[in-house]
């Protein structure tokens, strides 16, 4: 059995609706999957007012501690399928997703943790000058299976995206227990306006220090809405220090002290945007290409010394 486990804050009804909807269409029958829905502190308890009649095994429970991993972690602990699929509130899944998830499971074994496709579906298209965002938005095309066993962070380039994430019950079990025992660790993924990242990867590093591998497989694709508010540069500035920050404390959680003067290179986002803009000068013509590959540096730069300051003084 795969359990589907959707995490929720607050969520936007209409795009709710959508991903329910999308999850009511799936081809694997419904007697092969359990449906969990968490609602996460929302203002407005979502019991009794979503209706999930449509699907035998499903329900909704209260997570009243804030942030997705405290709502990961719930939807662990109350739910029994031998694959786990963690959806967002904003993830609309294809029709075959969780029919070919369990044929990649039965297929290689050896899969701990994978994830496929996010294409974004925009309230607003975003101007083509921040293009070079877009994957840190979650939003990417997978063309090729790829795996690999891995347990350190940097040069990681194969963890899949919490988005539609789909991991084994003993790697999900294996992760929970970490969390319970490290204080840092659940820290990572968001919590409110906060927008910090990483629970995805630790559990996927999770998954290969267990001797599994994590991977990417084209046959998983789903549609990420984007609403206005997450193109405004405000948020994505906010959202670029929040995941340096991350990928800082996830860094020492993996592999210690010593691998913190490392991060000090170039982040890799400000790299594809210096990249990006050189090719689209000349598709713009000469226009003038906003500056905002350096504002995304330096939030990445403050996110960085926010942690380093960080584990300084508690570690």
């Amino acid at each position: 059995m795969i359990s589907v486990v959707i995490c929720t804050h607050n969520p936007r009804s209409d795009y709710l609706q959508r991903v329910l909807l999308a999850l009511n269409e799936q081809s694997l029958p419904k007697t092969e999957w359990e449906l969990l829905l968490v609602d996460n502190a929302s203002s407005q308890p979502l019991e009794g007012v979503w209706d999930l009649s449509w699907h035998p095994r499903a329900s909704i429970i209260r997570e009243n501690s804030t942030g997705l991993t405290h709502a990961r972690l719930c939807g662990i602990q109350n739910t029994s399928g031998e694959l786990i699929v963690f959806v967002d509130d904003d993830n609309l899944l294809t029709t075959d997703y969780l029919e070919n998830a369990l044929g990649i499971s039965k297929r290689l074994p050896f899969m701990g943790a994978f994830g496929g496709s996010s294409r974004g579906e925009f309230e607003k298209q975003p101007p083509v000058w921040m293009e070079f965002m877009l994957p840190q938005l979650a939003v990417y095309e997978i063309k090729s299976e790829e795996w690999v066993r891995q347990t350190r962070v940097r040069g990681l380039a194969l963890a899949p995206c919490g988005a539609g994430m789909v991991c084994r019950r003993d790697v999900a079990l294996n992760y929970f227990e970490r969390v319970a025992q490290s204080g840092l660790r659940a820290m990572l993924g968001r919590t409110g306006n906060q927008l910090s990242a990483g629970e995805d990867t630790d559990l996927a590093l999770c998954a290969c220090e267990m001797g599994f591998a994590i991977g990417v497989f084209p046959q998983l694709e789903l549609r990420h809405l984007i609403p206005m508010n997450r193109l405004e540069p405000d948020y994505l500035l906010r959202l670029a220090e929040g995941m340096r920050f991350s990928h800082v404390i996830l860094t020492y959680i993996w592999e210690g002290e010593s691998a913190i003067p490392a991060l000090e290179t170039v982040p890799s986002c400000a790299d594809r945007a210096m990249a990006f803009y050189k090719k689209m000068r000349r598709r713009m013509r000469g226009e003038q290409i906003p500056s905002f590959h350096e504002k995304v540096l330096q939030a990445q730069k403050n996110g960085e010394k926010k942690a380093r300051e960080f584990l300084l003084k508690n570690f």
